[in-house]
């Protein structure tokens, strides 16, 4: 191979796209706006609310609670910006917030036994990966 043959380039600028862009085997995710988390925090609250109405124990409603609490405070939070705001890039806010993916970890891996009904395992299992992915917590 000659010097000048390894040098060539394709003078056609390829577009990169963020599903093509991977980085060491993870794909990239973008980040969700302010509107998407507050959807997704919602939708686990409700989950959240179904199996707090299901539980049968106090230890299990008082689990669902303080998860309820912490989101809705995040979401308090998340009100007093201004809707013109509700595009820019979602970070999480409050302290107790960031702090709420061992919780939310712990609930996953505890659903088949904490929640009775199939149908709301299922629909907290998805709502929790969804907020868990959210930046990161």
């Amino acid at each position: 191979m000659l010097a000048s043959e390894s040098h060539k380039t394709d003078t056609k600028a390829k577009r990169v796209l963020p599903e093509d862009i991977t980085t060491i085997g993870i794909e990239y995710m973008p980040k969700a706006s302010i509107t998407d988390a507050i959807r997704t925090l919602e939708e686990l609250i409700a989950s959240l609310d179904d199996a707090y109405w299901e539980a049968s124990t106090l230890e299990r409603k008082d689990r669902f609670y303080d998860i309820i609490s912490i989101l809705n405070i995040e979401l308090s939070e998340l009100a007093k910006l201004s809707i013109q705001d509700h595009h820019h890039e979602y970070e999480p806010i409050t302290p107790s917030f960031r702090r709420a993916n061992a919780k939310l970890t712990n609930l996953r891996n505890i659903l088949n036994e904490g929640v009775m009904r199939s149908t709301t395992a299922a629909s907290l299992e998805d709502n929790i990966n969804q907020v868990i992915g959210l930046s990161g917590i």
